[in-house]
């Protein structure tokens, strides 16, 4: 009598897994890459590297830099960069997760952070619900030995490059050609090397623009990936259970009421571990050094001088009467979610932008 053969229980998913991992291949943390493109970490500090910068085709109708009566990242134009906001140390696993207002969507983090702060919550509890303000760059390498020269992504924070790239381009307006494919130019930029703990990252310390040896061709234009779609973002409903840890839907009520204080050890760093999402914390601004205060006996109390009360302001004009440090200590007082130390005194209008639209103020449209 002739045996039965036996199905092998790895028949028809050994081959799905080879599939699921091609597919995957590309995937970095936050980002989904297209086939062959690279991602560009600065690793040569202390001397200039030669970068182009290339615009791409906006999709994303609500991309964060939009401003359609300056033609500004309107969808259909070219635009240099992809700004999102992400937040860290999310869920059992400590991952990093795009904030969902990078794509003008409520966000559950960011409203839990309002109600613990109208809760009066400790500031220590809300800053484990910040987000960071990143930004993605289509570039081009010229002279790394690390790196050929073709297009590549580079991922950065805010004020690890674009701070610094804004200065400059303050100080000479011409240079703001930079990313045309044309009349562009190359960026010179020297990287330093920082660190948070056993976590190293680089940071702009200097950037000179020089000109082009070539132009594009139009065509490089297909090429380039669509910064919009390399965003991978889960669902309101998946990173509020992810946030607060929930196995099903049907309990997140009952368990968000239950939880009143959320927090989160980092998990610690592998220096050694080069795959690791992206090293989750290295670009967090460092923290100044405190410097020890003397002891001084019989010392006269100097009286502090009473802090002026900032109204709520109601109207656009109110908003502008305010300046940069009523404008921030309304913000802390206010506890509201537009982060003081993104903007400076240059940036102010900025500020202001963000401040009224987070209290819903109808800021006038200019006229072309």
């Amino acid at each position: 009598m002739a045996l039965k053969k036996k199905t092998s229980s790895f028949r028809g998913k050994v081959n799905r897994d080879v599939v699921h991992q091609d597919n995957n291949k590309n995937n970095f943390g936050y980002l989904k890459l297209p086939k062959d493109v690279k991602m560009y970490t600065p690793v040569e500090f202390g001397k200039g590297v030669a970068l182009d910068f290339l615009p791409y085709t906006v999709t994303d109708t609500k991309h964060p830099d939009r401003d359609p009566e300056l033609e500004i990242a309107a969808e259909g134009s070219l635009w240099y960069k992809r700004p999102f906001r992400i937040h860290r140390n999310v869920g059992a696993g400590n991952d990093t997760e795009i904030c969902l207002s990078s794509f003008g969507k409520r966000c559950p983090i960011c409203e839990h952070r309002k109600k613990r702060a109208k809760s009066g919550a400790d500031p220590e509890e809300l800053k484990a619900y910040n987000s960071s303000l990143r930004n993605l760059y289509a570039v081009i390498p010229l002279d790394s030995k690390k790196y050929d020269a073709v297009i590549h992504i580079l991922d950065i924070s805010q004020w690890a490059f674009q701070d610094h790239l804004n200065e400059e381009l303050r100080e000479d307006e011409d240079n703001e050609i930079f990313p045309d494919l044309e009349e562009g130019k190359t960026l010179k930029v020297r990287f330093s090397e920082d660190s948070i703990g056993k976590n190293k990252f680089p940071v702009t310390s200097k950037i000179t623009f020089v000109d082009r040896k070539e132009a594009y061709e139009e065509s490089i234009l297909e090429d380039v990936p669509n910064l919009d779609e390399l965003l991978k973002s889960l669902t309101y409903e998946e990173l509020e259970a992810k946030f607060f840890e929930l196995d099903s839907e049907e309990d997140a009520d009952a368990d968000k009421k239950s939880i009143k204080t959320k927090k989160v050890a980092k998990k610690p760093v592998d220096e050694d571990d080069e795959d690791e999402e992206d090293e989750e914390d290295e670009e967090e601004e460092p923290s100044k050094p405190t410097r020890p205060i003397k002891s001084v006996s019989k010392a006269p109390v100097k009286k502090t001088p009473p802090k002026k009360e900032v109204k709520v302001p109601e109207t656009w004009d109110d908003v502008q009467e305010l300046d940069f440090d009523e404008l921030s200590d309304f913000a802390k007082e206010e506890e509201l979610e537009t982060d003081p130390d993104d903007f400076d005194k240059d940036t102010i209008d900025d500020f202001r932008k963000a401040i009224a639209e987070e209290l819903d103020i109808e800021i006038p449209k200019k006229k072309k």
